[in-house]
């Protein structure tokens, strides 16, 4: 009885012990995926995307889904190499906030005007815009069928020379009918536009130490499908704020043109004895135009009148002759 408790005793022992390692074995699993990077970098890149900069969707899934397996491979070599940066790129913070950075405003005027002349105006303009540093974008000019023009012209203008040029315009013109000035305050979009991009340009810049790092060609691919993304996001960014910035650096002026009514003055000079001469010609000319009109009545109204009268005649002398009978 004593022996078999003896093998009772061993046998729970061997138990517990195995029990304990089991227990050690777990407790180090744990430790090791509490320390591990709780986000994927497709769920770091996705929460990027979400974020404004219209890029979710530009990867395919499959190559997410590639990528996540070797990113998280290369978890575990990182791991062993301090050294090597972070898979997981944090934002850039720096920049100036919209308070800090220099105003950015939209400015356009839109001028509708009557001139003496619109082709000669509209020229003027033209010239106005390109001695200030400006271009003209557009000039069409239309004649009616009464001779009368009317055109518009769309310049661009330093923003600087964009109050100097608009009451330049206006001097043009003979009257005003219609005056329209609007600013746009675009300046906190420019600089959230500027600090998004200077985000992924470090994002760009991370990723390519990652990639002269990356050893397997698994490590490879999924850095370089995260590398095409954020360089489109750049390419993206950098657009619109060129977009804005030309925007505010250049204004636009449209300007409507209409012709004033003219009235023609002669710019013959008088001259009194020429003149007398010419009523004189024409009360010539009238007198002989009388005299021959009455020449052609007397003598086709002659030829037409005397049988007609003759026939009348005949005709009343018939009538009373027959009335005399009865």
């Amino acid at each position: 009885m004593k022996k078999l408790d003896n093998k009772n005793f061993k046998l729970v022992i061997g138990i517990s012990l195995a029990v304990i390692v089991v227990m050690i074995l777990a407790i180090l699993k744990a430790s090791t995926n509490e320390n591990k990077p709780s986000g994927s970098l497709p769920s770091v890149m996705m929460n990027r995307e979400s974020t404004g900069s219209g890029m979710a969707g530009s990867v395919a899934v499959s190559s997410l889904s590639y990528a996540e397996d070797s990113m998280g491979m290369y978890d575990q070599k990182l791991a062993a190499d301090s050294s090597m940066p972070s898979p997981y790129p944090a934002p850039s913070t720096g920049g100036q906030t919209a308070a800090e950075a220099e105003p950015r405003i939209i400015k356009t005027a839109d001028l509708s005007i009557g001139v003496d002349g619109v082709a000669a105006k509209t020229q003027e303009i033209s010239t106005l815009a390109t001695g200030r540093g400006g271009f003209v974008q557009s000039s069409t000019t239309i004649e009616d069928k009464q001779g009368y023009k009317s055109g518009h012209v769309t310049i661009r203008v330093p923003s600087a020379k964009f109050d100097d040029t608009v009451k330049a315009i206006k001097d043009l013109a003979v009257r005003v009918d219609r005056e329209s000035i609007n600013g746009q305050d675009v300046t906190e979009q420019y600089t959230d536009l500027e600090a998004r991009l200077r985000s992924s340009k470090a994002q760009e810049e991370q990723y390519l130490e990652i990639l002269a790092k990356a050893e397997t060609v698994q490590d490879i691919l999924a850095v370089q499908s995260y590398l095409q993304s954020i360089r489109y996001e750049i390419e993206s960014l950098q657009g619109q704020i060129d977009s804005l910035g030309n925007q505010t650096e250049y204004s636009t002026i449209s300007v409507t043109l209409t012709e004033e009514a003219r009235i023609d003055i002669p710019a013959e000079k008088f001259d009194l004895v020429r003149d007398i001469k010419l009523a004189l010609r024409y009360v010539v000319i009238l007198a002989q135009a009388a005299l021959t009109t009455l020449i052609w009545l007397v003598i086709v109204g002659g030829a037409i009148l005397i049988p007609l009268g003759l026939l009348g005649v005949l005709v009343v002398w018939v009538i009373r002759k027959i009335a005399a009978r009865l």
